[in-house]
């Protein structure tokens, strides 16, 4: 008896003791559970989350502060907003994790479904075997596996076979990058696409990633870069190549990250927060103190490069919906306070394709026909939707194995044959014409389908609209107002006409490669080392920020949106070419003398010369002439800005003709002035040895809150397409020497 009671009171204290071990064990794991589910849309904020920002770190103070209009994640850094965020992330990080331990709390942060596994990144599976994934990868990171490289927010489970795969390659659209490459399966399902040697644009390899994951990479790359991000160079080369930095395991290659601005906030917008990512964010402060910023608010990707807020972006704020305008002033920084999850809900997306609507790729259609008309560079689909009544809308939708699986009729059209072309009709019976723009007539309604350059593609062409030197129109993807049109085929702008057919109820078109067609053959070059800006301006050089000119004065006229300096330099005859520039403290540093253009008075306006004396002119487009080359300079909407107004040249409707950044042919032209296009019509003038104008902000003007409108008359676009530039124009490897503008 008294050896049995002995037994079972060891047996009581083993208990305890290992009670307490797991006790200890679950309390460093965390205290909360991730209860969120998979792609199931995020509508609101956690309780945790509304109590994390407090004082100067509220939605309001934060968003009223500014980021940097640049292209650049270089440049982006040591803005207003990226500091504050940094320092609001960073700060509240008050506990750091082991790279050894962090799978013992994937058990609670990544768990899915009810069950103890984890959630396996990329493959988006449940499973108990894993490795560690560094999402931004070591290689082209200042950390190895401390810091930015034991972080929760950063690293995730993965299966080591994918990981081994996904290697360290460029985050990129493979599927309309590359003309071949290779897939990676996990579980008889692709969760891999990649191209190992694919090596344009700074880029080393290049992998895409299922629709549904893209969005969690693009938030988790940005909290990489705001929190581990320096002045000096470390973490910066997120989508900008960068020189080589530190040593040994901490060593940076400078590749990029991700492929550009653009594919970043396109994965971000394209694949919203779930509930899950929110819980887990929750999960993770418990361990760390900290959040990432990023899903709570996905609206700051977007004001942290200065670009506009997409006003159909499902957040959990709403933010970006509402579009509420911050007005209140900051102040001292308070830490965030904690609190219990609440995890939300919200309805489940249908796990299977529904029946009958499967649309496959091909590239010949015959009468009865339903197709789809697809432009891959776009990644959009043409609607019945109306931009304006003769332009089509584009819409989203998402290319997997040659097909597209849809619902939406109104990117269905109905295919009838007629002579020696076929007619596109909405359900109404509608068809499309080329009488004006794309409208809808009886008129111009028949169209040749004739094979592309691009592999997979098709131009879809008026038998009977044609132009005054006999082109004929083709169907178009306008990207400057995010439309369908048509226009006159130019073969430097092949990826604008290229068309993807997609039949419902077809057999596929047996295609190379299966994929999205390609890219130009070239691709802008970055810089191999991220130009520095200089300690000291140089003497006599110095162009200075500015509203109003006078006589004699030398002016660089800069368009912020794209960070473009308007050169003498023509693209076409009738077009200027724009140079890239950074300005400084209200300030541009300068010897590039073809971006000087010297002011002369004339009449109630001005003319703008070059060192040969020829004018600026808005006889067409914007050329050199001795007429229509008076311009007034009238104050414009975005702070600091102008307009630049033809005094005499004007349309058919007696609208001036204003000074603008033709985006799609990369240029300056002139156009007729749209408040919804107000990025591309604002101008900054920085003027020779001028004194700084103040200016609220001191940061470039922001991009126009709303998407760009048609006009109410179709615009007229040049009779001949402008050429583009072979290669980007590339950027000093040192600080320039010469002109400061400012």
């Amino acid at each position: 008896m008294k050896h049995f009671s002995a037994r079972v009171l060891s047996f009581i204290i083993v208990l305890a003791l290992c009670t307490g071990m797991l006790a200890g064990f679950a309390s460093a794991a965390g205290s909360t559970v991730n209860t969120g589910t998979r792609h199931v849309v995020c509508t609101q904020l956690s309780s945790q989350a509304k109590a994390y920002y407090t004082g100067s770190y509220t939605w309001d103070n934060l968003s009223a502060l500014s980021g940097t209009a640049t292209n650049s994640s270089v440049t982006a850094c040591g803005s207003p907003l990226f500091n504050a965020l940094q320092t609001l992330m960073s700060t509240t990080l008050t506990k750091t994790v082991t790279y050894s331990s962090l799978t013992s709390y994937w058990e609670t942060t990544d768990r899915s479904g009810g069950s103890s596994d984890a959630s396996l990144f990329y493959s988006d599976t449940i499973s108990s075997s894993y490795n560690r994934e560094h999402v931004w990868p070591k290689s082209r990171g200042n950390f190895y596996e401390s810091g930015a490289g034991s972080d929760l927010h950063h690293l995730r489970p993965t299966d080591s076979t994918i990981n081994s795969t996904r290697s360290n390659h460029t985050f990129g659209n493979v599927k309309q990058l590359c003309s071949s490459y290779s897939t990676k399966d996990y579980n008889g399902r692709t969760v891999l696409w990649y191209d190992g040697s694919y090596n344009a644009s700074s880029c080393n390899g290049l992998v895409e990633v299922n629709d549904n994951i893209k969005g969690d990479v693009a938030r988790i790359l940005l909290y990489v870069y705001v929190t581990y991000g320096k002045s000096s160079g470390e973490n910066l080369n997120l989508f900008t190549r960068t020189s080589s930095s530190g040593s040994g395991n901490s060593a940076n290659d400078g590749n990029k990250v991700i492929y550009d601005l653009d594919t970043l906030l396109q994965w971000c917008q394209n694949d919203p927060v779930d509930t899950w990512e929110m819980s887990r964010n929750d999960c993770v402060q418990n361990v760390q103190g900290n959040r990432n910023v990023f899903i709570d608010y996905p609206e700051f990707a977007w004001l942290l490069f200065n670009r506009s807020l997409p006003s159909d972006y499902v957040t959990p704020s709403g933010k970006a919906m509402s579009g509420t305008t911050p007005t209140e002033p900051t102040t001292a920084p308070t830490e965030p306070t904690t609190a219990p999850t609440e995890p939300t809900t919200a309805p489940t997306e249908p796990t299977t394709a529904p029946s009958g609507n499967e649309y496959t790729l091909t590239t010949s259609l015959k009468d009865g026909d339903e197709v789809i008309i697809y432009n891959a560079g776009a990644g959009k689909a043409m609607s019945e939707d109306a931009v304006s009544d003769n332009y089509r809308a584009g819409a989203d939708v998402t290319v997997s194995n040659n097909k597209i699986v849809t619902g939406d009729s109104k990117i269905v059209w109905t295919v009838k044959a007629s002579g020696s072309g076929y007619t596109f009709a909405n359900d109404a019976g509608e068809t499309l014409s080329a009488t004006k723009g794309l409208s809808f007539a009886t008129t111009d309604n028949v169209w040749a389908v004739n094979p592309a350059t691009t592999a997979n593609s098709v131009y879809i062409v008026s038998t009977t609209a044609t132009g005054t030197s006999g082109d004929p129109k083709s169907i178009e993807w306008y990207d400057k107002y995010t439309e369908f049109s048509t226009y006159y085929y130019s073969a430097a702008s092949e990826a604008i006409f290229a068309m993807q057919l997609f039949v419902k109820g077809g057999s596929t078109t047996p295609v190379d490669p299966t994929t999205a067609p390609t890219e130009p053959t070239t691709a802008p070059t970055e810089p191999t080392t991220a130009p520095t800006q200089p300690t000291t301006a140089p003497s006599g050089n110095e162009y200075v920020l500015t509203t109003s000119l006078k006589d004699g004065d030398e002016v660089v006229i800069y368009n912020a949106g794209a960070g473009m300096a308007m050169s003498e330099d023509a693209v076409s005859t009738n077009y200027r070419a724009g140079v890239a520039v950074t300005p400084s403290g209200n300030k541009i540093v300068t010897d590039d003398s073809k971006i000087v253009w010297k002011v002369a008075a004339s009449g109630s306006g001005f003319t703008f010369a070059n060192d040969a004396g020829e004018t600026l002119s808005a006889t067409k487009g914007l050329s050199f002439a001795t007429t229509d080359n008076v311009w007034r300079i009238d104050a414009a909407t975005t702070a600091n800005s102008v307009y630049i107004v033809s005094t005499t040249a004007v349309g058919t409707s007696g609208d001036s003709k204003y000074v603008e950044w033709y985006d799609k042919y990369t240029e300056f032209s002139t156009y007729y002035y749209s408040t919804a296009s107000e990025g591309i019509f604002a101008m900054q003038l920085f003027v020779r040895s001028g004194s700084v104008t103040p200016t609220e902000p001191t940061t470039a003007p922001t991009e126009p809150t709303t998407a760009p409108t048609d006009p109410t008359t179709a615009p007229t676009e040049p009779t001949t397409a402008p050429t583009e530039p072979t290669t980007a124009p590339t950027e000093p490897t040192t600080a320039p020497g010469g002109n400061e503008y400012v």
